[in-house]
């Protein structure tokens, strides 16, 4: 962007003169005195649905449908034959802790479950969880399965369905899986004011559901 800035100012300052090229040092002045340097962004990665394109769409009453057939030509809608997703909520090298306001269960490689009574667990790559204050940790065969009780699991903030803790190398990554139709509920209502049109919402939803799932979104 930087150099297409400094062609259209130099096409500015030399584009209305009818007389001959201006010498090479008279180019290079002025090149170098009118570089624009322009930084920012905008919202998302700027592939597929434009919200606020799709936003106009549905306030002219535009139907989810057309909107979507808009900025995906050629495709067609259908039934998806993902039931659930898995959405990389954490990587680090230290340690996690997962909280809930209710006692849930944590099931290991093996398939054995534990009880997590004080509704917090902590542990790091080594998978070693202290189930009993008086006793050192224990060291569980991985990946672990958080599984939620009567009240949704929390890492940072609350999350639907459940939590996986795997190792990979030397960190331990924190992954939220969910039904697809959670995963939409937790995303729409985060990403779209709720006196939007329904038919944005509705294709958002419907676009959400086929795009690749990575970083936040489920809670």
């Amino acid at each position: 962007m930087r150099w297409l800035a400094a062609a259209a100012v130099a096409a500015l300052a030399f584009g209305g003169s009818s007389s001959a090229a201006p010498s090479r040092s008279a180019i290079a002045t002025s090149s170098a005195s009118s570089t624009l340097v322009i930084t920012g962004h905008g919202y998302g990665h700027g592939v597929g649905m434009g919200q606020w394109g799709a936003y106009g769409m549905a306030s002219k009453g535009m139907a989810y449908d057309k909107i979507l057939g808009f900025y995906y030509p050629g495709t067609q809608l259908g039934q998806s034959p993902v039931k659930s997703v898995r959405v990389l909520l954490g990587d680090t090298a230290g340690k996690v802790t997962i909280t809930s306001t209710e006692p849930f269960k944590v099931k290991d490689a093996t398939g054995v479950v534990h009880q997590i009574a004080s509704g917090q667990l902590t542990t790091g790559p080594s998978l070693a969880v202290q189930f009993d204050p008086s006793a050192p940790p224990q060291a569980l065969p991985g990946p672990l399965t958080v599984q939620p009780g009567k009240a949704p699991l929390s890492y940072r903030k609350p999350y639907r369905g459940s939590i996986q803790l795997q190792v990979v190398g030397t960190h331990l990554q924190v992954v939220n899986v969910l039904s697809l139709d959670n995963y939409v509920k937790g995303v729409v209502t985060g990403e779209s004011p709720r006196d939007w049109p329904s038919q944005w919402v509705v294709s958002h939803s419907r676009m959400i559901a086929c795009r690749p799932q990575s970083g936040s979104g489920a809670s």
